[in-house]
């Protein structure tokens, strides 16, 4: 598997330049991958079964563990078979070293009921979502928190349900809905704070808000 990571710089009213992304063929045999201990998304002794998630494998951050994307990136997603991530810990996934890719035809549930549980993106890396991102948690508030310069790129459909806030904590970053991508929100909604003039929501797609759309 190999990500090609590029840089993404926009601003309000501009348009998004969208650079494709590589990453590595499923695996041949999909699997259900969990987070049994805190540690690197590339080494074995985090995960059970003892194996590096790839494309074509959905991934389990529950309880209390804690992840960190390697240098190079990384990329999951399984066809049929949701992700989740409902650990409650601050941070539970730095994206630090690399991108984090969410594959097309695959679910994320993010289903956090209680703690703070915070996704961390380092400068200049980000996340990218491909699939459906089902933001459902329900804990008071969960956190997105992101360097200068790193966005959450939905390429497909992020849905923002549930009675929580998503607080989107920027220090320059933001949120990219590109041409063709769906982002929905409902319930309490989200909001876009920091203490950076810079931070963006950046839409080229379709907005839905309580099933109105933009």
């Amino acid at each position: 598997m190999s990500v090609r990571t590029r840089e993404f710089r926009v601003s309000i009213g501009a348009a998004a330049t969208v650079c494709m992304l590589l990453f590595a063929a499923p695996t041949a045999h999909a699997a259900s991958i969990t987070a049994t201990s805190n540690g690197m998304w590339d080494d074995t002794a985090t995960w059970l079964p003892a194996q590096v998630p790839v494309v074509g494998d959905a991934v389990f951050i529950t309880g209390s563990q804690a992840v960190s994307v390697p240098v190079g990136g990384a990329a999951f997603g399984q066809s049929g078979v949701a992700s989740e991530w409902s650990s409650t810990v601050n941070p539970f996934l730095r994206i630090g070293s690399g991108d984090l890719v969410h594959t097309n035809g695959s679910v994320l549930n993010w289903t956090s009921a209680s703690g703070t549980p915070i996704l961390y993106m380092y400068s200049p890396h980000d996340f990218y979502n491909k699939g459906i991102f089902s933001n459902s948690a329900t804990v008071g508030t969960k956190y997105m928190d992101q360097g200068a310069g790193t966005f959450l790129i939905n390429e497909g459909t992020v849905d923002v349900s549930g009675g929580a806030n998503w607080s989107i904590r920027s220090a320059g970053g933001g949120i990219s809905n590109l041409v063709g991508a769906l982002f929905s929100s409902s319930g309490n909604g989200m909001t876009l704070s920091g203490t950076s003039t810079d931070k963006e929501f950046v839409n080229l797609g379709t907005v839905r808000a309580d099933d109105s759309s933009t």
